[in-house]
């Protein structure tokens, strides 16, 4: 084997290794999202599984080649146009009858980015790509681009509206007593006011919440494990709840 033959063949195995896992991706990536429509949307709750893996993978990309751009930049009327793979999902349905939340629309958007990337790196290697990038919100997809980092307004949409209540409550209190001088701002103690704090939110709404957030930092860290990171949230919560929360 001469050394042209030789660096065909790297090329070959470089460009097999690459689509394998790009085709792995897809199908994780695929299954992430049914399984969180199913978990969070009634009219999903009897989307079949894959079969033909292969066949999917293929389909996806025949129907969207054409709309990379649309998904590129978040372009809603991909969401009144006939993709079968997407009606099948429920995904436009949802959209229009306005049952995504603001997150899960920053979600459908990022699992459809990486569906097309993956699945453009399957059937076009070659060919130009997506970049990676009552209301109820879905799971966010596991490969999200490392960095995106949620902002303050994300995280404040997790909060539970009693916290919130609950907070504005604390401050008026500790405000008034400042100024009738029963206390100072050096009196404050942060482990009272949290407790007093934590100990006003349902249990299930502080899984929730952590949950939700510990799944945006999971993308934001590059694929760490969400339940860690909302285990760790849930640790610091319940120690300020003055210990565990028993179900």
């Amino acid at each position: 084997m001469n050394t042209k033959q030789l660096d065909n063949t790297k090329a070959e195995i470089r460009q097999k290794v690459k689509r394998d896992s790009a085709l792995k991706l897809f199908y994780e990536t695929y299954d992430a999202l049914v399984d969180t429509l199913r978990d969070t949307y009634p009219c999903c709750k009897l989307l079949p599984d894959r079969t033909e893996k292969e066949d999917l993978v293929t389909l996806w990309h025949d129907e969207m080649a054409s709309h990379y751009g649309e998904v590129k930049t978040q372009d809603k009327r991909l969401m009144l146009a006939n993709v079968n793979v997407l009606i099948k999902l429920h995904i436009p349905q949802l959209w229009i009858d306005g049952k995504f939340s603001a997150n899960s629309q920053r979600y459908i958007w990022m699992y459809l980015s990486n569906l097309c990337k993956f699945a453009a790196a399957v059937n076009a290697p070659n060919s130009d790509e997506p970049d990676s990038e009552t209301q109820r919100d879905i799971r966010p997809p596991a490969h999200m681009p490392p960095g995106t980092l949620p902002g303050i307004q994300q995280i404040y949409d997790e909060l539970p509206k009693n916290m919130l209540n609950k907070v504005r409550e604390i401050a008026e209190k500790y405000s008034t007593e400042i100024d009738e001088g029963k206390g100072s701002v050096e009196d404050l103690k942060f482990d009272v006011i949290s407790k007093e704090l934590f100990s006003s939110i349902d249990p299930q709404e502080m899984h929730q919440m952590v949950t939700s957030v510990g799944n945006m930092l999971q993308g934001a860290m590059g694929g760490a494990d969400g339940g860690e990171i909302g285990d760790l949230f849930q640790m610091f919560a319940d120690t300020r709840n003055g210990g565990k929360q028993t179900e």
